[in-house]
């Protein structure tokens, strides 16, 4: 399976922080987020990355130059396509047009318990599967239902579970997606709902948002690691001086 880590954005709502840099390199505990990202593809033994880039695309490119881990591939959007039209864009060329995939947001740091891990493959009677968790008190992101006794999940604003920025997606999905067009995956995900076809599971492990400057600056100094990957996580970040 591929991961594609969504890293195009402008970073608006970092305010000043992201002036010189794309959001994804900005340091979290030292290193930048994407690297965080980039570490749970391996963790998580998928076989490949695609990034796509516009903002700043430069910074990134050269961060990860040499990068040894598994194959990166860049997708360099001219305009921004949003996070269903950035997927589609590569849909026959990067990406097979029935393939599954793991999607990712790199401005949230994930530290996940054993049983988050992805599974292999897509329930054949799925579209998407999204990681969820609670949603703290006075948070408005759009929330999520499991329907009860099931796996299913529908899109409810007033629902207690939110995304937290991975989850699998079946590229077929996508399939009507015009051509260098913007458009969200919010839309895919209510049509996968309707057709009993979107997927949840509750993240048991850690997540740290790091989406908005106020959040960002909260966790930007911590070391975010678990003793457990210490060593796998410096072997890991070690091709190059950061």
């Amino acid at each position: 399976m591929k991961a594609f880590i969504l890293a195009a954005g402008f970073g608006t709502r970092m305010g000043e922080l992201t002036a010189d840099r794309p959001k994804p390199m900005l340091p979290v505990g030292g290193y930048p987020m994407l690297l965080y990202a980039l570490f749970r593809v391996l963790r998580w033994g998928l076989d490949e990355a695609i990034i796509n880039l516009h903002y700043r695309a430069g910074a990134i490119e050269e961060a990860l130059r040499d990068f040894p881990h598994f194959p990166i591939r860049f997708s360099h959007e001219k305009d921004i396509l949003g996070t269903a039209g950035g997927i589609a864009r590569v849909c026959g060329t990067l990406l097979d047009r029935d393939e599954t995939i793991l999607v990712l947001n790199p401005d949230t740091v994930l530290i996940p318990d054993p049983d988050d891990r992805p599974p292999a493959s897509l329930d054949p009677e799925a579209d998407s599967l999204l990681y969820l968790a609670p949603k703290e008190p006075g948070k408005q992101e759009m929330g999520f239902r499991f329907t009860t006794g099931t796996d299913r999940i529908a899109m409810d604003p007033t629902a207690e579970y939110f995304y937290i920025g991975v989850g699998l997606l079946r590229m077929s999905l996508l399939a009507n997606v015009e051509p260098d067009v913007a458009c969200g995956l919010g839309p895919f995900w209510q049509q996968a709902s309707l057709a009993g076809r979107l997927r949840g599971r509750q993240f048991l492990g850690k997540h740290f948002d790091c989406g908005t400057r106020e959040a960002y600056l909260a966790v930007k100094d911590r070391d975010l690691i678990p003793a457990y990957e210490k060593d796998k996580w410096h072997n890991f970040i070690s091709w190059r001086t950061w």
